[in-house]
């Protein structure tokens, strides 16, 4: 072979090693997810608030019910944290969001209430058990 060539490959294999490198690094980050909603991976209960209009059921073993305000275009709930829930929160100050399904819509985690009832923010009520009839 002759010196010139030998350098090209040199470089080549450089390259493809840099590559390799870079995939191998890319393979490290492939990281897990909690399967499903367990205890150990929940946070905070879906409450009834004045102005929800929708009861999206929970069927599938992993859902809960949820009452939603909606309006066509978009989907607004509330969820009360335990004290357990909001020390950790505090602790960590992140709040960690999973979205089911093929895309990530845009979401807003809001820590106000985001339905009014005339001018005054939307009540919470307590955690309540399903109401498919009331809505």
């Amino acid at each position: 072979m002759k010196p010139a060539t030998i350098r090209i490959a040199i470089a080549s294999f450089a390259k493809v090693a840099i590559a390799v490198r870079n995939v191998a690094f890319v393979v490290k980050q492939i990281v897990t997810v909690k399967p499903a909603l367990t205890e150990g991976n929940k946070m905070a209960d879906p409450v009834g608030f004045e102005g929800a209009n929708v009861l999206m059921s929970g069927e599938a073993a992993n859902c809960r019910d949820l009452e939603v305000f909606a309006d066509g275009k978009q989907f607004v709930s509330c969820w009360r944290l335990t004290a357990e829930e909001m020390s950790e929160i505090a602790k960590t100050g992140v709040v960690w969001v999973s979205v089911w399904g093929g895309g990530m819509p845009p979401i807003l985690i809001s820590g106000t209430a985001l339905v009014f009832i005339g001018e005054r923010p939307a009540k919470a009520e307590p955690i309540i058990p399903k109401r498919k009839d009331a809505l």
